[in-house]
């Protein structure tokens, strides 16, 4: 979406991530980091502030919250994809010395534990803290957070785990499309196969030419293998996510 500064130059867009358990909001970017990294949700008030101090202190997405991409409970390198882990804490102050450096503590935004619930509470918070998210994602070389997909809704075709997200972005590039869900479905060979539920625009019939166009921005085991075309809007839970 394009924003024209003459219309409305204060404005400035934003992209925000957070979950329940992390009291809603955790990372965020906007004004001109935004506009580099439009694709990015993470914050980056702890890297402006180092700037000012002349330390480097990048990777923090906001002042309550540190982020860890982990897979097979194994912190991976920027770039990698994992499961997004966040902590929390709280910076107390800045000490301006030969070595500036902040100063960080245990904050208040993770939750403590799900309410009479120890083994859900087990699964989702480590025993030092650290909320294990259910979503995949990766930082890049400045920090920068990025969202793939909810973990439990990778598509596993035969070891291939392919992000929904990614299906999805490919096939909402045709502009007949209106909105589109990428599902798994059983296959007894492979475990599961890719599909796609389309809602168009305007009615039209799905075949296989369609299908053909997905293949030129998608790799070959991401291709959906059935298109299923819905004339009518889809269904919407209370906040606006697809009702299954």
């Amino acid at each position: 979406m394009e924003m024209k500064p003459e219309i409305n130059p204060c404005c400035h867009r934003s992209q925000t991530y957070g979950l329940t358990e992390a009291n809603s909001i955790s990372v965020s970017i906007t004004g001109a980091d935004y506009e580099a990294r439009p694709l990015s949700t993470s914050v980056t008030f702890l890297s402006l502030l180092a700037v000012e101090l002349m330390i480097e202190f990048r990777g923090l997405p906001s002042l309550v919250n540190d982020i860890l991409i982990v897979r097979n409970n194994k912190v991976v390198s920027n770039g990698r994809e994992g499961e997004i882990w966040l902590y929390v804490t709280a910076l107390l102050g800045v000490v301006i010395s030969t070595d500036a450096q902040l100063l960080l503590r245990r904050g208040p935004n993770v939750m403590k534990c799900y309410w009479r619930d120890p083994e859900a509470t087990a699964r989702a918070l480590t025993h030092d803290g650290w909320l294990k998210t259910g979503d995949l994602g990766l930082l890049d070389k400045d920090g920068f957070l990025y969202i793939r997909d909810r973990i439990k809704d990778l598509i596993n075709r035969g070891g291939e785990k392919i992000d929904s997200i990614s299906v999805e972005n490919a096939i909402c590039a045709d502009d007949r499309i209106n909105e589109v869900a990428a599902v798994g479905v059983p296959d007894p060979r492979l475990g599961e196969l890719v599909a796609a539920v389309i809602s168009p625009k305007s009615a039209f019939r799905a075949d296989y030419l369609l299908i053909i166009l997905f293949t030129a921005s998608l790799p070959h085991y991401a291709v959906p293998v059935m298109v299923v075309v819905v004339n009518e809007p889809f269904g919407k839970n209370c906040d606006s996510t697809i009702a299954h």
